[in-house]
Formats: C-alpha cells, sequence, structure tokens
C-alpha cells in the first residue's frame, strides 16, 4: 500500500514538472522558433522564403513537456525571383513560391505542423512533424 502511494505521488510530481516545463517553452508564434521549424523541416532557402500567416498552438503532452503547433504560411515571391535571376531555363522556387502564394489567397494557405519540447539542459528542440495543402512539401 505504501509502495503504490509513493509511485502515485512521484507520477505525479513528474507530470507536473512536466506540465510546468511546457509552460515555459517558447511560444509557437516566435519567429525564431517558425524559422528553425522550417529550417529543420526543409532548408535554408525555404526558410528564408517563408512568410508566417498565422502560428496556433496544437495542444501539449503534459507527460513529456511538449507542445504543437500549427503554421500556415506565404512565401516571398520576389526575393525568389531574385535568388533565380541569374539562372536560365526553369525556376522552380519561383514558381513553388507562387503557387504557395495562390494557395494562400484562396484561403486555403499551406501548413506545417511542428513540435517544441525541453531538451533537458535549458534548450528545446524543434520537430517538423508534417505539413500539407500544397507548397513546399
Amino acid at each position: 500500500m505504501l509502495n503504490k502511494a509513493l509511485m502515485t505521488t512521484a507520477l505525479a510530481l513528474a507530470l507536473m514538472t512536466a506540465s510546468a516545463t511546457a509552460q515555459t517553452l517558447p511560444a509557437c508564434s516566435d519567429a525564431s522558433v517558425v524559422r528553425d521549424a522550417f529550417l529543420y523541416g526543409f532548408n535554408q532557402t525555404v526558410a528564408d522564403l517563408v512568410i508566417t500567416v498565422e502560428s496556433l498552438p496544437g495542444g501539449a503532452d503534459k507527460r513529456f513537456g511538449r507542445k504543437t503547433c500549427r503554421v500556415t504560411y506565404r512565401c516571398n515571391l520576389d526575393k525568389a525571383k531574385k535568388m533565380e535571376a541569374p539562372l536560365r531555363g526553369s525556376h522552380p522556387i519561383s514558381r513553388t513560391c507562387f503557387e504557395v502564394n495562390l494557395l494562400a489567397d484562396a484561403g486555403n494557405p499551406p501548413w506545417m505542423e511542428f513540435a517544441i519540447e525541453p531538451n533537458g539542459e535549458g534548450g528545446t528542440i524543434i520537430t517538423t512533424l508534417r505539413g500539407g495543402g500544397g507548397g513546399f512539401e
């Protein structure tokens, strides 16, 4: 009986600690967090071109102190054109940017989900989970 009470108390303390940690994580709308999510999920070029439309929290896993976020985005077409200006032939980055912006203008912007969790050393780990709606996939 005492053993069960100790385990229940330990579990409750662990859950309280993880929950408190989840509350201290950066916000889903933090520009550096969103940039890192695109950087880790795609590459430097995509991270440089993305313009966040909206970033919302998706939920929290209190056992591990992790929270999920969902960001919708547009693309900086002018920047994409400048990047590809010296190239001859097709311009796939500009084409993708144009398509992303068409979707956003139609009210159906592409999106990406990512998770933020503590790394155990005072920092965070950002993991790209999935994306959809077209765009950079």
